[in-house]
């Protein structure tokens, strides 16, 4: 079976397969900086594929194609979105909203086509380099912004206004990158603190990016996450005492930190008091999820198609008088309902199938060294089959937790972030 520890091998490549690399990387840069360019990239990647795969045929050469399940399941979940727009009210909204999420179908096809590991081996450095310029970059048009207007530009939605971004989901991008700066880590099989630093910086400097911006169940997740990730790979190096010390002083300075924070510290009062301050009201998700669950209750088996899904839920806002879901038009806010509503019962068993796969993939199914051979290595020989594996597992994780809270996959930002990575991490069996 292939591996991703094939990523690590130095391998010559060829013209096409080296331009792929590029690709794929510039996809992974330009991810966290631009939408549309990412969109660009994706498509002038796909149509390097079929440019190369025309160039091999006429050579005489039979070219490589490989799809794992999860990439087959993948494009099944894109079929079902297209079937969606027949029986869908709105032919032409629903065509729209096809349109974002051709990456469903488009980022199998490039893992699936003449794809070999040493293909991807700069996507990881890429995407954390895509997001170190993001932040600097949002960070520095925040701190113009305060001087100029004297307004506190540096939380949550102004904070990320600036690059067209949802908080959830450049918190999400953040927290992948942080799971690629562990991993690194873990395979250099080093702990010293010179060539540690930069990486260091880096990870601090994101961690309190992902405080300002304040995505609730992001950050909650993200946290939990990156604590179990970290205490795993401290564990094998450090033994359990030295491990949980560490953690537990990290889980008391990101405490303070987050409390110290105003905007932070506000919405996680929000969160767990269930209601706004000076306000005698529910959580806006409590009803926009009863909207949801009442529309899904009587949706027939195919659901309500792909394009009348947000009108419906507009409607129904407006049927319950819930003044601000309806007034700002929110989606469903649960992944597995925007679906269900969307594509009807056989579109969400179908997703749930992605997500299973996904987990299926990598979770781990126990250690093949020996004890003795246990003890001669370092960090990620002794937790996990092979380098990679660890991100894959935690991204899977990562996600399916914020679907509950969020429909992830109703924009291109997200879309691109999830179907590339949840590709990247699968191609194969």
């Amino acid at each position: 079976m292939k591996t991703l520890s094939a990523f690590s091998q130095k391998v010559e490549a060829s013209p096409a397969e080296f331009r792929k690399r590029l690709l794929l990387a510039l996809i992974a840069l330009v991810l966290p900086l631009s939408r549309p360019l990412a969109g660009l990239a994706v498509f002038v990647a796909i149509l390097h594929e079929f440019f190369s795969m025309a160039a091999s045929l006429r050579r005489g050469q039979k070219p490589a194609i490989r799809f794992s399940a999860p990439l087959k399941v993948s494009m099944l979940l894109f079929a079902f979105y297209f079937a969606s727009l027949f029986y869908a009210d709105d032919f032409i909204f629903s065509w729209h909203k096809l349109e974002t999420r051709l990456c469903l179908l488009f980022c199998p096809l490039l893992f699936g086509l003449n794809y070999s590991p040493s293909a991807g081996r700069y996507i990881p450095k890429a995407f954390i380099l895509g997001n170190l310029l993001a932040v600097l970059y949002s960070l520095g048009a925040a701190g113009l912004e305060t001087f100029s207007t004297g307004v506190n530009h540096f939380h949550y939605m102004k904070l990320s206004a600036y690059l067209h971004l949802h908080p959830t989901v450049f918190s999400l991008y953040l927290f992948v990158s942080l799971f690629f700066l562990l991993d690194e880590w873990a395979q250099s099989g080093e702990f010293k603190w010179k060539p540690l630093l930069p990486r260091l910086a880096v990870a601090i400097l994101f961690l309190v990016f992902i405080l300002l911006l304040s995505a609730r169940m992001a950050m909650m997740s993200g946290f939990l996450l990156l604590g179990i990730y970290l205490f795993r790979l401290l564990y094998v190096r450090k033994g359990f005492l030295q491990s949980f010390g560490w953690m537990l002083l990290a889980l008391t300075l990101s405490s303070a930190a987050a409390w110290s924070i105003p905007s932070t510290r506000y919405r996680l009062q929000v969160l767990l008091q269930g209601e706004e301050r000076g306000k005698q009201a529910p959580n806006v998700r409590w009803e926009i999820w009863d909207a949801a669950t009442q529309l899904a209750a009587k949706a027939p088996l195919w659901g309500y198609g792909l394009g009348d899904v947000d009108t419906l839920l507009v409607n129904k806002y407006e049927e319950l008088d819930y003044c601000k879901p309806y007034g700002e038009r929110y989606n469903a806010h649960n992944q597995f309902l925007q679906t269900l509503l969307a594509t009807g019962w056989p579109g969400l068993l179908v997703f749930l199938c992605m997500l299973f796969l996904g987990f299926r993939r990598h979770f781990p199914k126990g250690r093949t060294n020996s004890p003795a051979q246990q003890g001669e290595t370092f960090g990620r020989q002794q937790a996990f089959k092979s380098p990679g594996q660890l991100p894959a597992l935690f991204f899977m994780l990562l996600l399916t937790i914020n679907f509950s809270t969020e429909s992830l996959l109703e924009t291109q930002q997200s879309l691109i972030f999830f179907s590339f990575f949840y590709s990247y991490f699968t191609f194969s069996d």
